[in-house]
């Protein structure tokens, strides 16, 4: 079964512990070893959130971030456990359809993305990201790209 849901401090600490491999990389290069409290500071500080659960296990906790009242963009983000590729496609449907909604109330989504990652780069393509070129960011300077998903 699929639910989609407010996540609790339980689903947090569950994906804290089970994240996918390429975003426990990402986050870890990019603020270090605190991944539970970036997530629970997501939560607390993001306009919108949500949580993805395929048969009541956490797959993935998202949310945008607003940086003010009067700003009319926001900061996206996720955190992905490891996900079965027969669920893949799936879970791409849903975040776009999650993404045409925040956009009906935001002019464009950003936030930056490791550009040894792949697999969420192609996803970013499925939902429509452009690209910055690479630049140093994070703890250790790895290669960054920015991306922006604008409303059409």
């Amino acid at each position: 079964m699929r639910e989609y849901c407010k996540p609790t401090m339980q689903d947090a600490i569950y994906l804290a512990e089970h994240l996918g491999k390429a975003d426990k990389r990402e986050m870890t290069a990019g603020y270090g070893k605190h991944i539970l409290r970036d997530m629970l500071n997501g939560m607390r500080y993001s306009d919108q959130v949500g949580c993805c659960k395929f048969d009541g296990v956490p797959i993935a906790i998202y949310g945008v971030h607003k940086p003010s009242p009067i700003a009319d963009y926001g900061l996206v983000w996720l955190f992905l456990g490891e996900i079965k590729e027969e669920d893949r496609y799936y879970v791409a449907k849903q975040t776009r359809r999650f993404i045409q909604a925040v956009l009906k109330e935001y002019s464009y989504v950003y936030n930056y993305v490791d550009v040894g990652n792949e697999k969420i780069i192609r996803w970013l393509e499925f939902l429509g990201a452009e690209f910055s070129e690479p630049e140093e960011f994070g703890l250790y300077g790895n290669k960054h790209m920015r991306f922006e998903i604008r409303r059409k």
